[in-house]
């Protein structure tokens, strides 16, 4: 790769690297997670990231399957039942230790408690298939608790918290808010239309309500309090919504993402 590139084709790389993300994402389901407080990746940078994801999928896909019991060596773990409260943490801590060691990390977004997190493992990962990749002995494997057993409302509580943190941001020059949002639903242009029409937002605070799921859990309606002013350039008087507005959310290969939103009416 090109370590001086234009403009032109800095800007052209950038493109091709989102299309192989959205590629990636439909096909093998691969997330493409973007901190807002560190900057971008320069495009030559992610080009090469994105090489190297191809390539492990490929290898992925001519290799055997063999169950997480095999790959960490047959291991012998009492029962969950078998262990005392006063010991699990340390059963655990064992547990998650000799994972490690053995090339398969196991991770709870949502922190499920200590006699879960065994069981699960015991009972459920160590009978899970996984690609038997004949890689270094420093490649791990990452397990995530969450993609066995979703938190469906929680992801959407997040994705909420973290949209109306950038949508209500107008410095956020950057628009990052619209990765929140699911460019391929029509209904969104709603969304960006309510966003441009004010200037600036003073924004007070959001309380979740209720999430009902739809369609086997590839829908769901959020209904919530969302309190924020809007403000134009050169009127004194705010809009005031203090009232529930409802977001709807579609299940999409990179998450939850909201498909539309109707606001409260202004006071």
């Amino acid at each position: 790769m090109e370590d001086h590139l234009s403009d032109e084709e800095r800007e052209k790389l950038r493109l091709e690297n989102e299309i192989r993300k959205i590629k990636l994402a439909l096909e093998t389901g691969a997330k493409f997670v973007e901190d807002p407080d560190m900057p971008a990746l320069p495009p030559e940078l992610e080009n090469e990231f994105l090489n190297y994801v191809e390539q492990f999928e490929a290898m992925q896909a001519d290799s055997p399957k063999i169950t997480v019991f095999e790959k960490v060596g047959r291991p012998v773990f009492k029962p969950v039942s078998e262990i005392t409260d006063e010991n699990m943490e340390q059963a655990l801590e064992e547990l998650l230790d000799y994972m490690m060691d053995n090339g398969v990390s196991v991770i709870s977004e949502d922190n499920v408690n200590d006699s879960e997190m065994y069981r699960f493992i015991v009972e459920d990962l160590f009978q899970h298939e996984i690609f038997d990749l004949k890689v270094s002995k420093d490649i791990v494997t990452q397990i995530f608790y969450e993609d066995f057993y979703p938190n469906y409302e929680g992801d959407i509580e997040n994705s909420i918290v973290d949209f109306v943190g950038l949508f209500f941001n107008k410095n956020d020059v950057l628009n990052l808010y619209l990765d929140s949002l699911d460019t391929d639903d029509n209904r969104i242009k709603k969304i960006i239309e309510f966003r441009n029409a004010y200037d600036w937002f003073d924004f007070f605070g959001v309380s979740m309500f209720t999430i009902i799921l739809k369609d086997e859990n590839q829908h769901a309606t959020v209904s919530l309090l969302l309190e924020f002013d809007g403000h134009l350039d050169g009127d004194s008087q705010a809009h005031e919504f203090r009232g529930y507005s409802t977001f709807e959310f579609n299940f999409t290969p990179l998450g939850w993402l909201i498909a539309s939103i109707e606001f409260s009416k202004p006071l």
